[in-house]
C-alpha cells in the first residue's frame, strides 16, 4: 500500500498479526511471511514504511465494521484487515494505491499452473464450497443446491469467453482461466476493496487496473507471461531494475491471515455461545455436532480455504441475520 506525504517522500504500509512471527506455518498459498520482504522494498525504495500489527481483539471488532460496510457475510477477517489497513492509511492521506489485479492480468494464481484445477468444469476457488457441506443443515444442503448453481454459473462464464482462431488447446484453457478471474474472481476483490476503504473515507486506486494494461496483456501469450519458467515472469522483468533480487524471486503468497492461537481460541469461544444460544438464528442452518467436531479440531491447517475461515464465515452470518433482522422459513 503506497502514497505520498507532504515531504514528497513515498509512504508504504504492510500489516501482519501479533504472534504471527512464533505460529507461522507456510503453505501452498502462503509459502512464506510478507513482513520481512515488506522491509527489504521500503529500505531499497527509502520510503517512509509503517508496519501495522493487528491485535486479535482489533480483528474479531472489526468484523462488525466490515459487516455494514458490505451490508453482506464476505471474507470476514480478510475484510477485517483490509478495513484496519485502510483505516491507517487515511489518517496522513485521502488517497493510495494498491496491487489488485497483478495476479488476474499477468497469471499468478496457483490455479493458472496446478493442472487440477486447469482441468476442472469449475471455478477453481469453488472448491471451499465442500467444506460446508458436512457443516449445513442437510435439508438446507437440498435447497440450495450449490453444485448445480455453481455448474451453472460457470457454463454461463464459459460460453462468454471470446475464442482466438488457431488457438492451441492449452493456450484457449488459459484464455478460459484468464477471463474467469478479470469477470468473477477480480471483481470481488475489487468490491472488498472498494467498500473497505470507502468506510474510512481512503480513495484506492489500482494502476494494474489501467484498461490499456489489461486489453494489451488479454492477448499476451501465455509463453511470454512464463517466458523463464517463473510465476509472473513478464512483470518480474520488466521491474527488475527496481526491486531487490529476493523480492523478485519471492513465490506468489496470498493476503496474510491471523496464525496466533489467541485468535484461533476467540473463534472457538464464539462460536460455543453461539451453539449455546437457544435463540441463535445460525442454529437452524448448521449441523450442531459437526460444528463441534470442527471446534475440536485444529483451526491453523493451511490451504485454500481454513477451518478458522469456516468458523469466522458462520459467525459473520449469524451476525448478519442478529443484526438486519432476517428470518428464514
Amino acid at each position: 500500500m503506497l502514497n505520498r506525504d507532504e515531504r514528497g517522500r513515498l509512504a508504504t504500509y504492510s500489516i501482519d498479526f501479533e504472534g504471527n512471527r512464533d505460529n507461522f506455518q507456510p503453505s501452498a498459498v502462503r509459502p512464506e511471511q510478507d513482513t520481512p520482504f515488506a522491509r527489504m522494498v521500503a529500505r531499497h525504495v527509502r520510503s517512509d514504511h509503517t508496519e501495522l500489527l493487528l491485535r486479535t481483539d482489533e480483528v474479531i471488532k472489526a468484523r462488525s465494521e466490515v459487516l455494514r460496510a458490505r451490508d453482506l457475510p464476505g471474507l470476514a477477517d480478510t475484510n477485517a484487515a483490509q478495513y484496519l489497513l485502510f483505516r491507517e492509511v487515511e489518517r496522513h492521506s485521502t488517497v493510495a494505491l494498491s496491487g489488485e489485479s497483478a495476479d488476474d492480468v499477468f497469471g499468478g494464481y496457483l490455479w493458472f499452473f496446478d493442472r487440477r484445477m486447469l482441468d476442472a468444469a469449475t471455478f477453481p476457488w469453488a472448491v471451499s464450497v465442500a467444506a460446508f457441506e458436512p457443516i449445513l443443515n442437510p435439508e438446507l444442503w437440498r435447497l440450495l443446491r450449490p453444485h448445480e448453481y455453481i455448474a451453472d454459473r460457470y457454463a454461463q462464464t464459459m460460453a462468454e469467453v471470446p475464442v482466438l482462431d488457431g488457438e492451441v488447446p492449452a493456450d484457449a484453457r488459459i484464455r478460459e482461466m484468464f477471463y474467469v478471474n478479470l469477470t468473477r474472481w477480480l471483481t470481488m476483490l475489487l468490491d472488498f476493496k472498494d467498500r473497505m476503504s470507502m468506510r474510512v473515507g481512503l480513495e484506492v486506486r489500482v494502476p494494474f487496473c489501467d484498461h490499456r494494461l489489461v486489453e494489451y496483456l488479454w492477448n499476451t501469450p501465455w509463453a511470454f507471461k512464463t517466458a523463464d519458467g517463473r510465476v509472473k515472469s513478464l512483470l518480474r522483468n520488466a521491474v527488475a531494475d527496481l526491486l531487490p533480487t529476493p523480492v523478485l524471486d519471492r513465490k506468489k503468497t496470498s493476503f496474510p491471515v491471523s496464525q496466533h492461537r489467541a485468535y484461533e481460541q476467540a473463534l472457538r469461544q464464539e462460536m460455543r455461545a453461539e451453539l449455546a444460544d437457544p435463540d441463535s438464528p445460525i442454529l437452524p442452518l448448521v449441523r450442531r455436532e459437526a460444528v463441534l467436531d470442527l471446534l475440536a479440531g485444529p483451526l491453523g491447517a493451511q490451504g485454500m480455504w481454513r477451518s478458522a475461515d469456516t468458523l469466522s464465515f458462520l459467525l459473520q452470518i449469524a451476525e448478519w441475520l442478529r443484526v438486519y433482522h432476517i428470518s428464514i422459513r
